[in-house]
């Protein structure tokens, strides 16, 4: 006999806590396929849309934070920036490493 005793949004937060931080996050390779996701409403898309030099994107769970990557040709070298969408105000970071654990801080310290 089945037993109904615990809900799909106990499960999906139960593997999102486990040891691994990356399954917290969205990962898209490419600006396209994260305009083609539509996770995110018209402002959204379209301040990403014409962001230049954007060429990956790591979305938490929740939808609030963005790290976006950039590649500066003309120097070089990259960027790695946290963009809160309720806010639209943008933090740099070190790496994308040192973003998402920030992000994660973030996130613990807003429950």
């Amino acid at each position: 006999m089945l037993k109904f005793n615990t809900t799909l949004e106990h499960v999906i937060n139960t593997q999102a806590t486990g040891r691994s931080n990356h399954k917290q996050f969205l990962e898209f390779g490419s600006k396209k396929k994260f305009l083609e996701s539509e996770l995110f409403d018209r402002k959204i898309s379209n301040y990403i849309r014409n962001l230049k030099n954007a060429f990956a994107f790591s979305v938490h769970k929740d939808l609030r934070y963005i790290i976006i990557l950039m590649y500066y040709s003309t120097t070089k070298s990259y960027g790695y920036y946290v963009l809160d969408t309720q806010t639209l105000q943008v933090a740099q970071a070190d790496s994308v490493k040192i973003a998402k654990k920030e992000v994660l801080e973030l996130v613990a310290a807003n429950k």
